[in-house]
């Protein structure tokens, strides 16, 4: 599964097995109802990635949003420092957009922000206010204790909100977050947020920037190809990408076509960032099936002229330059190709768990659904037995079972104390491993720790060589955790399989198999359930963002 269309097509079907379920009449299954069903339906329903694009103001982040959904010129491009606003895009039925301005409290703290600013920045921003005042348009329309918010049902106004106010602006300078609806079929699954760039002089923003990196199934970070990976790039991926795992990071490197070189200077000049002595860099470079190099202007004409959309004159003058540098054909243009490698991750990372989360609970369901009816099928068909036979006869077996529960007591006992014997050596040898191969990753990043001459960058560079090498050990982690569930898993059904063998010739031998399969069923499962959290990859994440390998305790 590596496109939307196969999530969204794994999604229907398990849509339609949760209303199956629901509507059959089986329900309760054990202490599971309808109404604890139709929530984890609700969930798979309400489900979706979030695809955070970030980058420096200027580094074509909006053409490049334009281009990868909208083949259209639907974000404004002209966006400054002080015209940028969070923007999220999701899906809808018919093109329309929703804009939230800041509520009282958030306009005074930004204004505070503002009056302990004397860069050029804040001056435009008491400018833009000014001239909004000037037009008519005042703070107090837009700015209210609690936040106002206005839907449009087009596009068309959308640049009255968002684009600097000598360009048609009209509320710029009050617009906190603007949420766009549009009918594209990516945006079914994913919900894209256009972050401010990097350079963003509003601080108290970043709180918003952060959660949408947190809570992203992948990051798209945009870096201008002229001046690919300038500090502010660095302050970023220091600053937010540090514990977000390679796996979900996509570096768009944009505007290929200001390179005299073309491509290969570019990749020269990776391969001198792959190997910087930056740790950070070299960890984000390191690996070049994240990068991507596109043309996004290139990409968006392309795409309008294939689609018959007239082009502005300054679009018509970019579109002869590209054209002449051969980069209108969407491979050379490369944003199919982007866009593909976002698709991917977010599906393969997040929708394939996401997916098979669903499958098992309703596998789990249906088989703890199938084996008790087959104890009240053992059952039914026992007592209809019984019915036929005399009451000496039923007393000489009754006896006999007493006898038969007299014996199995004690391998029962005995099985006890294995299984705890096996559950404390696999969990002691799990937390070996682990100190074992924490040891490699602290001594790793020790060894880099001492070719590090300046003290005050220590904390980040640590950061980073801890992040590189954990993220090394994270397969090798989950093989003994794995290895150790199995253990234990095995140790139960090896039971399981000598008791069988033992009552094999006792008349009540169909029930009791049914029994101890339903027992030794629910104790692997109990099992699982238990250890699932750390034995994924989200639980390794976790312990290594805490800082800490073992804050485990395992119970027998």
């Amino acid at each position: 599964m590596k496109t939307f269309n196969e999530f969204e097509a794994a999604r229907s079907h398990l849509l339609n097995a949760y209303d199956r379920l629901i509507s059959s009449g089986i329900l309760p299954i054990e202490k599971t109802g309808v109404s604890q069903v139709e929530e984890r339906r609700s969930d798979l329903m309400s489900g979706r990635f979030i695809l955070a694009v970030c980058g420096r103001i200027k580094a074509g982040k909006s053409t490049l949003v334009n281009s990868l959904l909208f083949q259209a010129p639907v974000l404004p491009t002209d966006d400054t420092p002080h015209t940028a606003k969070n923007t999220l895009i999701e899906f809808g039925a018919t093109e329309s957009f929703r804009v939230t301005f800041y509520n009282s409290q958030e306009w005074a703290l930004l204004n505070a922000e503002m009056a302990q600013n004397t860069t050029e920045v804040a001056q435009k921003f008491r400018d833009e206010v000014e001239a909004v005042a000037n037009e008519g348009i005042y703070k107090d329309e837009c700015v209210r204790p609690t936040a106002l918010t206005r839907k449009h049902d087009s596009l068309a106004l959308l640049h009255e909100y968002v684009t600097p106010v000598t360009k048609g602006g009209k509320f710029t300078p009050f617009v906190k977050e603007v949420t766009v609806f549009y009918p594209h079929p990516w945006l079914r699954s994913v919900t894209v947020a256009d972050t401010p760039g990097v350079d963003d002089p509003y601080k108290f923003r970043e709180d918003q920037t952060k959660r949408f990196v947190t809570q992203a199934g992948s990051i798209l970070y945009v870096t201008y190809a002229g001046q690919a990976m300038a500090k502010q790039d660095f302050d970023f991926l220091n600053e937010y990408l540090l514990h977000v795992p390679k796996q979900k990071r996509v570096i768009a490197v944009n505007k290929i076509d200001v390179l005299d070189g073309g491509r290969e200077e570019l990749e020269a000049y990776l391969d001198v960032l792959s190997t910087h002595p930056e740790p950070s860099i070299r960890e984000v470079f390191g690996t070049r099936g994240s990068i991507a190099f596109v043309c996004s202007l290139a990409g968006l004409i392309s795409q309008m002229e294939s689609s018959g959309l007239p082009l502005s004159d300054d679009l018509r003058w970019y579109r002869d330059k590209l054209d002449r540098a051969g980069l209108l054909s969407a491979k050379a243009n490369g944003i199919d190709a982007l866009r593909s490698m976002v698709e991917e991750r977010l599906v393969t990372l997040k929708g394939k768990d996401f997916v098979d989360g669903h499958t098992a609970f309703l596998d789990a369901l249906l088989e703890r659904k199938r084996r008790f009816i087959n104890n009240l099928m053992t059952a039914a068909n026992a007592r209809l037995k019984d019915l036929g036979k005399t009451q000496e006869e039923l007393k000489r077996q009754i006896a006999d079972i007493e006898m038969e529960l007299l014996l199995l007591q004690s391998d029962f006992e005995q099985q006890k104390k294995r299984t705890n014997r096996v559950v404390e050596q696999c969990f002691t040898a799990l937390l070996t491993d682990f100190q074992k191969l924490g040891a490699t990753i602290l001594e790793k990043t020790r060894a880099d720790l001492d070719c590090v001459d300046n003290i005050d960058v220590l904390p980040v560079k640590a950061a980073w060589f801890f992040t590189r090498y954990f993220d090394e050990k994270t397969h090798e982690l989950k093989q003994v955790m794995d290895k150790c569930i199995f253990q234990v898993e095995q140790c139960i059904k090896d039971f399981s399989v000598k008791i069988k063998g033992k009552w094999t010739k006792w008349e009540s031998a169909p029930a009791l198999d049914d029994m101890l399969d339903y027992s030794a069923f629910s104790a692997i499962k109990e099992l699982r359930d238990k250890t699932r959290e750390i034995a994924e990859v989200q639980g390794l994440e976790k312990i290594r963002e805490e800082g800490n390998f073992f804050p485990l305790e395992f119970k027998k």
